[in-house]
């Protein structure tokens, strides 16, 4: 097996917002060795080997003010995942809606730009799970806590960001979309 040019390297650790050592040894200078993962290069001879699940946009729309629809009709990518991922994860590919992150109000664990794979099957509410979520005319990713009183708490893992309750009053247009399983960036 030849080693990788080293050029390339550096654009992937770029893009991965993580640098070269850290890609060829698992480790990193600022922090201890990392749980070292063995990459899967995808190639033409191997490319139908994995199930390539879309990355979309999703677009909303509300009809009279009851009923909200979400569709994905805008695709800017596809991501490889071997079968054996999702039968760890219990989902069914068939499920999966990949989404691009914005903004920052989910630091540190999602960041702006990240691929977030959501289960679109899964939008019963899990207490403390994060989902994608439509409320208020924006989609959005949240954790979810469902409150005693039957209201829902849209919290934000970034401290700046107030938590949002979603109750009988303005609850008619909130919608669940999925559960996030998944993320990278």
């Amino acid at each position: 097996m030849a080693a990788p040019d080293i050029n390339r390297l550096e654009t992937i650790a770029r893009k991965l917002k993580t640098t070269v050592n850290y890609l060829v040894s698992g480790t990193d200078k600022l922090s201890k060795k990392f749980e070292t993962i063995e990459p899967v290069v995808v190639s033409e001879d191997s490319k139908n080997e994995f199930i390539w699940i879309d990355i979309v946009e999703a677009h909303f729309s509300c009809g009279l003010g009851e009923s909200i629809e979400f569709h994905f009709d805008t695709i800017t990518g596809k991501l490889p995942f071997s079968e054996d991922f999702f039968q760890k994860k219990q989902i069914s590919p068939k499920n999966v809606k990949i989404i691009q992150a914005k903004g920052d109000s989910m630091d540190d664990l999602i960041k702006d730009g990240d691929c977030v794979g959501i289960d679109i099957s899964q939008n019963e509410i899990i207490d403390g799970k994060i989902y994608a979520v439509y409320f208020a005319g924006e989609g959005m990713i949240k954790q979810l806590f469902k409150e005693a009183d039957g209201s829902i708490v849209l919290h934000s893992l970034n401290p700046q960001y107030k938590d949002r309750i979603v109750n009988e009053k303005n609850g008619s247009n909130f919608k669940v979309i999925g559960r996030q399983f998944w993320r990278a960036g």
